[in-house]
């Protein structure tokens, strides 16, 4: 849909995502580049350290990426000996993924060079962080619904201007 010719452009929800994903990847990169850990794995890192023993599935759907690239990067982190698989008592189908004491430590050092871009982003924040973080859990949400749609074949149920 065309805006009135006296109302400016506003470009999507979706874009603005887009542009925050890459505004964040750029910070990130400069505050980390001597990081012991690039900021994809410090992300990963941070999850395992933060909710231990959870499955392959539950990473990778937490990260949002297919299980085939979360298997293949545990593998790489286990050949780091960065982390630890252990079967779970409950499903002994499954096993639960934990840092190894060398991984923590690793996340440890990445850790300074993750909390100054942080505390950049955070200082410059114009609404309470409780708001963005609400936001942002709602926009993650709708993005995994829409992708398990488009997955699964499902036709959305309802449409939106462009």
């Amino acid at each position: 849909m065309t805006p009135p010719p006296d109302e400016p452009f506003q470009l999507t929800t979706l874009f603005n995502a887009y542009a925050l994903h890459r505004a964040i990847g750029g910070l990130l990169e400069a505050t980390m580049a001597t990081s012991p850990l690039d900021p994809s794995d410090y992300a990963l890192y941070s999850l395992i350290r933060d909710q231990p023993d959870q499955s392959p599935t539950e990473l990778a759907r937490r990260m949002t990426m297919p299980l085939t690239t979360m298997s293949d990067w545990l593998a790489t982190l286990e050949r780091r000996g960065h982390v630890a698989r252990a079967r779970k008592p409950t499903d002994r189908r499954s096993h639960g993924v934990s840092l190894t004491p060398a991984g923590r430590d690793v996340q440890e050092a990445a850790m300074a060079d993750f909390g100054r871009a942080y505390l950049l982003f955070r200082n410059h924040l114009t609404v309470p962080e409780s708001e963005v973080l609400a936001a942002l859990a709602a926009a993650i949400a709708a993005v995994q619904r829409a992708h398990d749609e488009l997955i699964g074949g499902d036709q959305p149920t309802t449409t939106a201007d462009p």
